[in-house]
């Protein structure tokens, strides 16, 4: 159960700290942080 609760928080973190690259006008990128929209349930 521990490590459940342990990696559960782990991913939670991950899923914070995503982002993702977008072209800009004249082909600079950006990195944008991308976030989910919702918590997801356990599943």
């Amino acid at each position: 159960m521990a490590l459940h609760e342990r990696c559960a928080k782990l991913l939670a973190e991950a899923e914070l700290k995503v982002q993702q690259l977008v072209s800009r006008a004249g082909g600079a990128l950006e990195a944008i942080d991308v976030r989910p929209e919702e918590p997801r349930d356990a599943e």
